[in-house]
């Protein structure tokens, strides 16, 4: 991950919200201009409306979020050591191994079994 990728996400936020508020002044310019077509001004508007909505949803779920992949990966190292696991992996060491049934974050792997 380069250093770019780092930034906190509240700096990400601003930057989608700062960027939307400079289409949204001045695409309408561009359109009335010719510089743009007003489907392509209207559709990267509300891509970046998306793109900001969902980087505010991951600001206001940052911690549960980070918590549950954290946990996620640690679900699927301890599954990747059980003995099991790699007795397949022997015998069948080009075979992919898919899980379907890992348990969700929150949920206990008691309560899930």
């Amino acid at each position: 991950m380069s250093e770019l990728a780092k930034l906190p996400i509240d700096d990400l936020v601003r930057a989608a919200e700062r960027e939307l508020a400079m289409r949204e002044r001045v695409y309408p310019n561009w359109v009335k201009g010719g510089r743009m077509p007003a489907e392509k001004a209207a559709h990267e508007i509300k891509a970046m409306r998306q793109i900001a909505d969902v980087l505010a949803i991951f600001q206001k779920f940052e911690v549960p979020l980070r918590d549950c992949i954290r946990q996620r990966l640690a679900d699927l190292k301890e599954f990747e050591r059980h003995p099991a696991v790699e007795n397949i992996r022997d015998a069948f060491p080009d075979a992919e191994l898919i899980i379907h049934d890992l348990p969700t974050c929150g949920e206990t792997k008691e309560a899930h079994s």
